[in-house]
């Protein structure tokens, strides 16, 4: 690193965030996309989950903390496992209570029930800053009256709509939605599943970078890409998203516990972009660790 690249890699404040910094602090991370349970019996399943359905066979917060402290995360975004609960994120809230400050809550709520806006308005100002929807209806999984009433209100409670997009959908139908609700803070799961050679795709990606209230997950390494440690085939896409969408609406999630799983490591889905992404500014790793998920997730 010549001078000029030091004057400015300090000025920028990355001395005081770099890792393995010592003396120096930095504003703790966020890890924004995580799932927690506990064991079978403890608390509630939904109907029709027995005991063996459940893998792990519990994955609490303590587990969760354990994974993330060593990297500097203290704060945690809880999404809600729908598979495994439905739509009661009565657990989430639970820990959230248990454990003030450190998590923030996406729960689910049916887009058919009568009492949607009662709950919604019941949570605003709470740690639940979000609801989730996955695309297990197929095509149409975002259209309808009640899809339509969904999106309105959780605009009007200063809620987030999460997507999880999975790959049995167009990211088409993400775009529309989001184009014609421009008032609906949106968080896009897991690089939207895109597959990065398919540039047509891509470009859909593109488009939804151009509407400022969509927000990124950089997230879930395990489960893009080629899919094989230290993800480093992920670094070309990366740098694209962030030159679209810029590190203020990037956020990095871990998927834990899944990201623990078959070999795969909290450590390298961190350090792909904390180690291998030497093109990030300081400041730009602050948001994409810890600012964007803040402003997004933690505004109370």
């Amino acid at each position: 690193m010549n001078r000029r690249d030091f004057t400015k890699y300090f000025l920028s404040g990355a001395a005081l965030l770099a890792p393995g910094c010592q003396g120096v602090k930095r504003k703790p991370y966020i890890d924004c996309h995580t799932h927690i349970w506990p064991k079978f019996g403890e608390y509630p399943f939904r109907a029709g989950i027995s005991e063996k359905d459940v893998k792990p066979a519990s994955f609490r917060a303590e587990d969760l903390m354990a994974a993330g402290k060593s990297f500097g995360f203290e704060r945690f975004v809880l999404i809600q496992h729908i598979y495994y609960h439905g739509y009661d994120y009565s657990y989430f809230r639970r820990i959230a209570g248990i454990h003030p400050g450190k998590f923030a809550v996406v729960g689910a709520l049916d887009k058919k029930d009568p009492k949607i806006e009662q709950k919604m308005k019941a949570d605003a100002g709470t740690e639940v800053s979000g609801y989730r929807i996955p695309s297990k209806d197929g095509e149409n999984w975002l259209l309808g009256s009640d899809m339509d009433r969904y999106w309105k209100l959780a605009a009007e409670y200063n809620q987030s709509i999460c997507l999880l997009r999975n790959r049995n959908v167009t990211l088409g139908s993400v775009y529309e939605k989001c184009r014609i609700n421009p008032q609906t803070r949106v968080v896009i799961d897991h690089y939207g599943h895109v597959d990065f050679n398919d540039r047509k795709e891509v470009e859909v990606l593109w488009r939804l970078s151009e509407l400022e209230n969509v927000y990124l997950k950089v997230s879930k390494y395990y489960g893009n890409g080629r899919m094989e440690l230290p993800y480093l085939d992920m670094l070309p896409f990366f740098k694209e998203v962030l030159g679209k969408f810029g590190s203020e609406r990037l956020m990095w999630g871990s998927d834990c516990p899944y990201q623990l799983e078959a070999g795969h490591t909290y450590k390298a889905a961190y350090e792909i972009l904390a180690n291998h992404a030497g093109f990030l500014t300081a400041e730009e790793r602050q948001n994409i660790f810890q600012g964007t998920a803040e402003k997004v997730f933690f505004r109370n």
